[in-house]
């Protein structure tokens, strides 16, 4: 399933790059982190005759889960996370209110749904039940950070755990950069040169380019 449809849309309070990829042949999609905007999210779907079908999380950090609720409400899409970002997931409201942003939600916006599917290293993206990527485990961000790797499209989704000359922070809870240096360094670096890499907040890069431009790890 190479042939699929990509729209991107800066989500929530933070400008999360999220991400809306569908399969124009089953009019099934996917969204990877939705980080707010769920109405922008659900317009495009709809202008596209989508069936959002699942929620992938590259982690459980609140501007990455901001737009859940409101995709939920409409669609029946489950909620995918690895599931070492489960005590995370949980802690929304605290991380809303950590970030100074307490007054902007309700209670009903920030108390999430469970996750239906924990992913792990080496299982994979679907579409209508076929695969399209393959999920790759990078703790350092936060221990259940993933990347979704799309093979056929040579594109990398790497969510807070590498950024285009930069890596993401590891001074927030269970954070830890030896932990995300090895994951860039010893699973993102070994891959093709040629791979588009799609971050969570900024503009994209390549695994070539950041493997001689990226001094942060």
């Amino acid at each position: 399933m190479a042939d699929l449809d990509i729209s991107h849309i800066n989500a929530g309070p933070i400008e999360v790059n999220c991400y809306i990829i569908g399969d124009p042949k089953s009019k099934k999609a996917l969204v990877i982190d939705p980080g707010g905007g769920s109405d922008e999210i659900l317009n495009i779907l709809k202008e596209k005759g989508f069936e959002l079908e699942s929620i992938y999380l590259t982690h459980a950090h609140f501007d990455h889960m901001l737009g859940i609720n409101g995709l939920r409400k409409a669609t029946n899409a489950k909620i995918y996370l690895h599931e070492a970002d489960l005590e995370l997931y949980k802690m929304l409201p605290l991380q809303i209110k950590f970030f100074g942003y307490a007054g902007r939600y309700s209670s009903e916006e920030t108390s999430l749904p469970d996750p239906e599917v924990f992913i792990k290293d080496g299982d994979h993206v679907k579409i209508n039940g076929e695969d399209v990527a393959t999920i790759i485990h990078t703790p350092g961000h936060s221990p259940g950070s993933v990347c979704f790797h799309f093979e056929k499209l040579n594109k990398l989704y790497s969510g807070d755990t590498l950024f285009r000359t930069s890596c993401g922070r590891t001074d927030l809870w269970q954070g830890s950069y030896e932990e995300i240096r090895k994951s860039i360094r010893g699973k993102l670096f070994t891959l093709d040169d040629k791979i588009e890499v799609y971050p969570g907040h900024g503009p994209s890069s390549s695994i070539g380019y950041e493997k001689t431009h990226n001094f942060s790890v």
